[in-house]
């Protein structure tokens, strides 16, 4: 997933990741107030995810068959 934003909205792309390149899969636009709802849902949900079923691993980022390791999240300012 890829987080960019601008001043009135924020973008979410997701990526079906198959190097040398990615493709935008589906794409969520959220106006801030909503985004800022959403990050405190997904800090939220985890811990109550964890009380009911133990300790989350960290999943590890993808490695490509080129060896280049792809970001599973990141943020793109040239939007």
């Amino acid at each position: 997933m890829i987080v960019a934003h601008a001043k009135e909205e924020f973008f979410l792309d997701f990526l079906m990741v198959a190097p040398p390149t990615g493709t935008v899969t589906a794409r969520v636009i959220l106006p801030p107030g909503h985004a800022k709802q959403v990050v405190g849902a997904l800090q939220e949900n985890p811990t109550k995810h964890e009380v009911s079923f133990g300790p989350i691993q960290t999943a590890e980022a993808p490695k490509g068959e080129s060896g280049i390791n792809w970001p599973i999240a990141g943020n793109r300012a040239d939007r």
